[in-house]
């Protein structure tokens, strides 16, 4: 793998009571691109999701990015002093614990687990977005009452809500 894509797109997807959703196929390509295992395979329809460490939202993201995560955490502890050392190992926690991984089927379909969905306060409708070296996924009701929402992310989700005839 020469060079990285960086997860741009969006998308409100709806969540049936078993957990299943679709990953919006602009992300899910990036995802497929990212991996290391061969293109098409099994394997390469694989990523992981774990709890955002300040945003009540979800973080999806490839395996060399989890990696990556955790690497710079271990760089984070390493710095900081001996009486904060608890600190770093909980983010470290966080990190590695936190996340499971997500098989998806060819159409883009996968399912967000229980403890996850239940983090994030995600319901009927999750919404993908693209931010950058990572997915967000959140519940469209909890964005929109985030105090520190983008606010064009909350004009993004009101008007995907709009577009699928959606009242929450």
């Amino acid at each position: 793998m020469s060079e990285r894509g960086v997860y741009f797109g969006n998308g409100l997807q709806q969540v049936d009571d078993k957990g299943r959703v679709a990953m919006p196929s602009s992300l899910r390509g990036t995802l497929e691109m990212n991996c290391p295992a061969e293109p098409g395979s099994k394997g390469a329809r694989q990523f992981l999701i774990s709890a955002h460490e300040r945003a009540p939202c979800l973080l999806a993201y490839d395996q060399v990015r989890g990696e990556q995560r955790i690497r710079q955490a271990q760089q984070l502890a390493a710095q900081l002093p001996e009486e904060r050392a608890v600190d770093a190992d909980n983010k470290i926690r966080a990190m590695a614990g936190g996340g499971d991984y997500v098989q998806y089927d060819s159409s883009g379909r996968f399912i967000l687990g229980g403890f996850p969905r239940f983090h994030a306060n995600i319901g009927k409708y999750a919404l993908f977005y693209g931010a950058g070296e990572e997915i967000e996924i959140w519940d469209p009701a909890t964005l929109l009452s985030y105090e520190h929402a983008l606010p064009m992310m909350v004009k993004l989700c009101r008007y995907l809500l709009d577009q699928k005839g959606i009242e929450l």
